[in-house]
């Protein structure tokens, strides 16, 4: 064997046609030994020239397999041949063993998992331009767009089905062209998009920590592929296409190991097919619509996947349909389960090329042992995607944030149409309202002391709810646009509304109960074309919630123990039985399996409740990968301009060009709307899930729910957002400003004006659990659930007291500029308590200890005793330190890095102008008379929320079809009033006195002239 030393040899080197990554500038030249040496090669050099790769061998290692192993692990499908091992690659995680035909094991060092994987592919060519096209891919129960391809030739049963246009998906997300685009001769099969080579490996060389295969020469395309095992890092499996004539190429990697689905564990491609859900065909899912960038399945506490390298999915542009450079699929063209990975996608981003122009792709093969493919997730967004806990305040704190939105809210940029008490919808269906919980303002109202969001917001939309059949309202009997109603057949409330309403009534609304009661035993339809069933366990938890009944308890955990079985520890492989549109409809139930935690302390419900947020964990981006560097945005001093506003009135916005760090504008932590508007709704603002996956990763100590939560809120807007990102990075949504314009001056995105509470709401929920979790559960006000639909769910608080450490019973209390705090970073919490003691808690949102002062307004709260020192009683995360001594209204205090300082001032005076209001009496009981009748025409009841806050609301279920007036006649006292409404919808509001009866009748004057007059009735 002989050898020589080239000295000044250049950094980087091209091996048979690759570029190396850096090496040293001294390079030992070898001549190989017998390549058919019976041994395991484990070190290599190279010759210069010519270019050529040599195996080096030592005789260290037995190529003999183990065939106990083999034989275990082809019988469950993770390796398909018993073959000698021909060449070791390792490091300090995986080893790589290449197998004589050319495939490799690989196997993670510290499980034992181990998988064997093939040097093959596909490659599709198409000389013309295959019309890459997002169509409906048709599947029963779900509305979902998948790539689609033009191709003459198809068969019939391969092409697909022009989708019913009825008129009900339009609106915002909802692309015509996409919905009503011609399918004719088009296929979703990514195998039929293009004529199909598949190769496999003919030869192998190794250079030091990579594996090289060629491949047989082809007249339409050269391809090499290569196998990288770096220092601590995962197997790399990297491919370049050199197409010798012109055309469209698409590469696709053919071996990953297969399965029979039926015999997966779980399986998972974004974004509709997870659990056991396999798809009914190989649809494509582009790099734009990958939460992480791969397919998975799971067999044995085995994850497998190929993920497309971080490199391969940048930050800039935001990832879109026309950028992609690559798809993942789970089902080949046997049907059968594997990882696929394809780059370009035919008709896509660099798919069409020219002769002696490479494409070269990096992906990553993964294989890692954990007990749920969810764990497998987890460690491609961490460990290979680089997401963790990467948010701070930056901006402004989350106090600001919330008193911000109510203001807008309250103002008329926010567009409450009073007339209607709802929220304009306008953005979706021209002249609609819609409202989904009184309960937002409701708490608004009550933790900010505000009785104008109360009279002007919640009082209105509790009417609404209680009157209206569906969410959705619009006086038009022709509109068509998902699905809204025009009758007054309420309650449109779900049943848990209409018992926390009643829960907050004290007992006294028992046509709230009457109503909830009614609901339990029946079903409605309140939102699209979901049918919301009755007696659910769910609805039994809200029950026991209102009343306090341990019947309702034991049916809502007989339920739950059902439910967990069927539909936690039993993955669901269908669609079924309701149509699937949000998240929330793909998952299992999280949120309330975790309330029935709370309510029973079975562990069993955490665990369950903990599993299934890690499902909706999925819907969830983590990439692309943040670099760490600025962004420069809105470069030519104008904002993006949303498509689905252009040419609708809506002209471009102009936005000051910035640079800012990439972290502010990224959406890790955020998920798209939902499956019918993933393509367009990259990620919406209205996170929901942040303070539950906040609230169960602490109580499970599961740090990325926990991540996900912070990722999802923390720094991310100063007011109102509008609802997505969803064309280009921007800094507009951060802006306190953003929202205060008229409707057509808002094109950067859409404003759903019914989200606006929801969010302040949402918000208000993370910064309470965001205590709760630093406090370790001493700082805890108890909850109702406000259900809404979709992503408006969440904790209600200010109703009740709760506790601050050794203070058992105080009570929420923020009123806007309550307190002012110097750094951003720190968000804070304020209670107060019958004996005039506040209570205040800090969290420091950065990861850097915060100095900061803290200044009370004087003109909310005032010392008793103004001339005096006072004791500030202090704990910093959670321990006693000294008291100290303050003067007047400001002091300076330090927060510790991500931490929590908690502070009891006494000895002021406090006085709030409209909480007391609506203090709630537990036991308040029964009134001796009725307060509601339920008529076959019209519905009436009294709604008492507390001090002054009490009204006859009355309404008719007829419209203006059949009656011309209807007329409200009531005698309060001594006192007689008449009510005369000409304008459906027919319904009238009486203010009452805290104490007396009311006594009225309904009278109708008909189209037909005919007049009605109800009995009178007597509430009280």
């Amino acid at each position: 064997m002989k050898s020589f030393v080239i000295d000044g040899y250049a950094e980087k080197v091209f091996v048979a046609g690759w570029m190396l990554r850096q090496i040293p500038s001294h390079y030992q030249l070898v001549t190989p030994l017998n390549t058919h040496d019976q041994l395991a090669c484990s070190q290599i050099s190279i010759n210069i020239l010519p270019m050529q790769i040599i195996p080096h061998y030592t005789p260290n290692r037995s190529k003999q397999p183990n065939w106990l192993l083999c034989l275990t692990l082809v019988m469950s499908g993770w390796l398909t041949s018993c073959n000698t091992n021909l060449y070791q690659l390792q490091n300090d995680r995986y080893s790589v063993r290449v197998q004589e035909d050319y495939s490799f094991i690989i196997e993670e060092k510290k499980s034992g998992a181990i998988a064997q994987f093939e040097p093959k592919f596909a490659v599709l060519f198409r000389a013309d331009n295959p019309k890459l096209a997002i169509r409906p891919a048709n599947i029963p129960k779900v509305a979902y767009n998948v790539p689609s391809w033009e191709n003459l030739a198809l068969a019939e049963e391969a092409r697909l089905a022009q989708k019913k246009d009825d008129g009900t998906s339009r609106g915002d997300g909802f692309d015509v062209k996409v919905l009503l685009g011609k399918t004719d001769k088009r296929t979703a099969n990514f195998f039929l998009s293009g004529d199909e080579t598949n190769v496999r490996a003919n030869e192998i060389n190794i250079v030091g920590d990579t594996a090289f295969f060629e491949f047989e020469a082809n007249d339409s395309f050269t391809l090499r592929a290569y196998l990288l095992l770096g220092e601590s890092t995962f197997p790399e499996w990297n491919f370049m296409l050199t197409p010798k004539v012109k055309g469209y190429f698409s590469v696709a990697y053919l071996g990953a190991p297969s399965f029979n689905p039926e015999q997966l564990d779980q399986l998972w491609q974004p974004l509709i097919w997870q659990e056991k859900r396999f798809p009914d065909q190989p649809y494509l899912t582009l790099a734009y619509r990958c939460p992480i960038p791969s397919t998975l399945v799971h067999q044995n506490h085995t994850t497998l996947g190929v993920v497309a390298a971080p490199s391969e999915l940048p930050f800039q542009p935001l990832p879109l349909l026309d950028n992609s450079r690559f798809g993942v699929a789970l089902r080949n063209q046997s049907g059968l389960a594997q990882p696929i990975l394809v780059a370009p996608v035919l008709g896509g981003m660099a798919s069409e090329m020219e002769p002696g122009t490479p494409f070269a792709f990096k992906s990553i093969l993964f294989l890692s042992q954990g007990e749920e493919l969810l764990t497998g997730f987890e460690t491609i967004a961490r460990d290979i995607m680089g997401f963790r806990d990467y948010r701070s305040n930056a901006i402004g704190s989350l106090n600001e944030t919330i008193e911000n939105i109510i203001e807008y809210g309250m103002s008329d940029y926010s567009w409450f149409v009073d007339s209607l008490k709802g929220c304009a919808y306008s953005t979706d269906v021209p002249g609609a309202v819609k409202n989904v919980s009184s309960l937002h303002p409701f708490e608004v109202a009550l933790i900010y002391d505000r009785e104008d969001v109360y009279q002007k917001r919640a009082y209105p939309i509790i009417e609404y709810l209680l009157s209206r059949e569906k969410f959705l309202f619009s006086l038009d009997p022709e509109q068509k646009i998902q699905q809204p109603s025009r009758k007054l057949n309420g309650p449109a409330a779900p049943m848990s509304e209409l018992a926390a309403l009643y829960h907050l009534s004290g007992g006294q609304a028992q046509g709230l109960r009457q109503m909830a009661e009614d609901e339990m035993a029946s079903e409605r339809i309140r939102n699209l074309d979901k049918v919301d069933e009755g007696a659910t366990w769910q609805n039994q938890l809200a029950m026991y919630r209102a009343t306090g009944e341990a019947t309702y308890l034991d049916k809502a955990i007989e339920g739950g123990l059902v439910y967990v079985k069927e539909r936690v520890e039993t993955p669901s492989d269908s669609f079924a039985p309701n149509g699937f549109f949000f998240w929330p409809d793909f998952t299992p139930d999280y949120i309330n399996l975790y309330q029935l935690y709370e309510a029973s302390k079975d562990e069993l419900f955490l665990k369950a409740s903990q599993k299934a947020a890690r499902q909706f964990a999925t819907f969830t981006w983590f990439g692309p990968n943040i670099p760490n560097d600025s962004i420069s945005v809105n470069t030519q001093g104008m904002a993006p301009h949303y498509w689905y506003l252009k040419g609708k009135g809506h002209p471009q916005m102009e936005a000051d060009p910035e640079r800012v760090p990439a972290w502010r504008l990224s959406e890790i932590g955020l998920a798209p709307e939902g499956a019918g508007t993933s393509n367009g709704h990259r990620a919406v603002f209205m996170a929901h899930h942040a303070p539950w996956m906040l609230r169960i990763g602490y109580e499970t100590e599961d740090s990325f729910l926990m991540d996900i939560a912070r990722s999802a809120v923390v720094g991310r807007y100063l007011n109102f957002p509008g609802y997505h990102i969803n064309t280009a990075r921007t800094t507009v949504y951060e802006k306190a400003n953003y929202p205060f314009r008229p409707h057509k001056e808002l094109s950067v995105n859409s404003f759903h004006y019914n989200h606006i509470f929801p969010l302040a709401s949402n918000l208000i929920d993370y910064l309470i659990s965001d205590f709760y979790v630093k406090s370790q559960g001493q700082i805890d006000f108890p909850s109702e659930y406000i259900e809404g639909y979709a992503y408006l769910e969440n904790k209600f608080y200010g109703h009740r007291p709760g506790k601050f450490y050794e203070a058992p019973s105080v009570r929420l209390w923020m009123p806007k500029g309550l307190v002012s705090i110097s750094s951003i970073e720190v968000n804070y919490m304020a209670a107060r308590d019958e004996d005039q003691n506040l209570y205040l808690a800090l969290s420091n949102q950065s990861n850097q200890p915060v100095k900061a002062r803290v200044s009370l307004n004087p003109e909310l709260v005032h010392w008793a005793n103004p001339e005096s020192s006072h004791s500030l009683t202090i704990q910093y995360n959670n321990q006693s330190s000294p008291s100290q001594e303050i003067q007047g209204y400001e002091w300076e205090v330090e927060v510790p890095a991500q931490g929590l300082v908690s502070m009891t001032l006494s000895g002021l005076e406090i006085q709030p102008s409209f909480q007391h209001k609506v203090e709630m009496v537990e036991s308040a009981g029964d009134k001796e008379g009725p307060s509601f009748v339920f008529d076959e025409k019209f519905k009436a009841m009294i709604l008492d929320f507390g001090q002054g806050l009490r009204s006859l609301y009355v309404y008719h279920t007829q419209d203006d079809s059949v009656i011309e007036q209807a007329t409200l006649q009531y005698t309060i006292g001594d006192k007689k009033g008449e009510l005369s409404d000409v304008q459906f919808p027919f319904e009238w509001t009486v203010p009452m006195d805290d104490e007396g009866e009311i006594r009225f009748k309904v009278q109708v004057v008909e189209k037909n002239g005919e007049e009605h007059a109800s009995e009178e009735f007597t509430l009280e």
